[in-house]
């Protein structure tokens, strides 16, 4: 579980990215450059340095997850990495998906009724839901994704008949209506294009050694905002 913290330096990051994946140095120079002029400023326009923690994860009847299983990530002190530990198959994968999930909702190629636990729907239980509770700087997030029927079902139900709805809710208040709205909060937090290093699957560890240098260099411009203020 990764955080990031605006305005704390991010040299030793950048200098370790760019020679374990042979980055041209006036990439990360262009990269520090950029991060001097803007990064600081949003950081005191917001008031000192911005750190985004993933408290717990909620995930009811989601894929492997029968049922609701609740997951804590506590932190004391300087023991603030959590370890998720398990065999294979067992749900470790779907774990993170979830977290993509909850985030960005469904991938195009997902079929919603797939996403809902096969155990669930043996029992006619057609409800999905998964939600983060985070903390953004002094702010408490909660994002909810839910898969539920369009309406009353006659028959054995499709894809067809459901529906994906996203609810956003900050220091209890319900936030906007507008989806777009909703997608462009969720980047400001963790932009969907610099996902892919923050929640990845260890075992496809090599698809990320073979990024080009441009894609580190944009995925780095998002992980420290520097897109969202341009």
């Amino acid at each position: 579980m990764i955080f990031k913290e605006v305005g704390q330096t991010m040299d030793p990051l950048l200098v370790n990215v760019a020679e374990g994946h042979h980055i041209d140095a006036r990439v990360v120079e262009e990269i520090l450059q950029v991060e001097k002029d803007h990064v600081y400023q949003k950081s005191r326009h917001t008031r000192g340095p911005i750190r985004q923690i993933i408290n717990s994860l909620r995930i009811n009847n989601y894929r492997a997850y029968y049922g609701e299983s609740i997951f804590d990530f506590p932190i004391e002190g300087e023991r603030n990495i959590s370890i998720l530990y398990a065999d294979n198959d067992v749900g470790k994968s779907c774990f993170f998906s979830a977290i993509l999930f909850c985030l960005y909702g469904p991938k195009d190629s997902d079929d919603l009724k797939d996403l809902i636990n096969v155990n669930a729907q043996s029992e006619k239980s057609y409800h999905t839901e998964v939600s983060l509770f985070i903390e953004n700087g002094q702010d408490k997030i909660e994002i909810s994704r839910a898969i539920d029927l369009r309406g009353k079902l006659d028959a054995t139900p499709s894809s067809k008949d459901f529906k994906c709805t996203l609810e956003l809710i900050k220091n209890g208040v319900p936030l906007s209506s507008d989806e777009d709205e909703k997608a462009d909060f969720i980047n400001s937090l963790v932009h969907e294009d610099a996902s892919q290093y923050f929640f990845f699957d260890g075992e496809k560890i090599n698809d990320y050694s073979t990024a080009s240098g441009s894609q580190y260099k944009d995925a780095i411009a998002r992980v420290l905002g520097i897109k969202e203020i341009d």
